[in-house]
């Protein structure tokens, strides 16, 4: 009897191994979504990783800024200080403002820079242009859709600091991609969908999320 090769045994976990490092890397998610053992541990590494893979600055902690005190009380619209931001196609376009939006109010000559900058002296960091995976162009929906900003930025009259808060929450998305105004497929906005879909949503959850949740419940995801 011829005798079998040793590598043949590790064709299996190899297997296995390579198919839950392409699910990992986010290539062929949809194939794999349906394997409650490699998504399910994965989710559980590396959903906690999204944050820190795509970690936004607090920029509090470099200026001192109210949008609360610039919308509310001095009236500036969003179009003066972000001015760049109608023409933006992609997440990755830094739409923040620069010095000279400021300065286009702030004299120059005789403003302290300690009135703006929380660092004792220069030279001043600039923000950081933060790595996004989302695929969103302000373009297509502030001038091709008419959406103002306030529609994404909810509440933004009312923040008082610079940071994390001001950008748009998921609810916010879901208001018009609900699946009838607007796309709700997660794909159509994600680029890595690592991280979308939480650890329970296992091969069996799709058959009874449709028979029992979704039949009883108004709550989106």
């Amino acid at each position: 009897m011829k005798r079998i090769p040793p590598y043949v045994f590790l064709a299996v976990p190899v297997a296995l191994v390579a198919a839950s490092l392409v699910a990992l890397a986010g290539s062929s998610h949809s194939v794999f979504s349906g394997w409650s053992f490699p998504v399910h541990y994965i989710q559980r590494a590396m959903g906690q990783n999204y944050r820190n893979l795509y970690r936004e600055e607090d920029r509090s902690a470099l200026i001192k800024f109210s949008h609360a005190y610039h919308a509310a009380e001095v009236g500036a619209e969003c179009s003066q200080c972000h001015p760049g931001a109608q023409a933006s196609d992609v997440s990755d376009d830094n739409v923040l403002a620069r010095m000279d939006q400021c300065y286009a109010c702030h004299d120059q000559k005789t403003t302290d820079c300690q009135y703006c900058h929380v660092e004792a002296a220069e030279p001043y960091s600039a923000f950081a242009n933060p790595k996004r995976e989302l695929v969103f162009s302000h373009k297509q929906h502030t001038v091709d859709q008419h959406m103002k900003c306030e529609t994404c930025h909810a509440g933004i009259e009312k923040k008082g600091h610079e940071n994390v808060s001001v950008l748009p929450v998921m609810d916010n998305c879901m208001s018009c991609h609900s699946g009838v105004k607007a796309n709700n497929d997660c794909r159509v906005c994600h680029t890595d969908i690592r991280f979308i879909r939480p650890d329970d949503h296992t091969a069996g959850f799709l058959l009874s999320h449709k028979e029992v949740v979704a039949a009883s419940s108004s709550t989106n995801c």
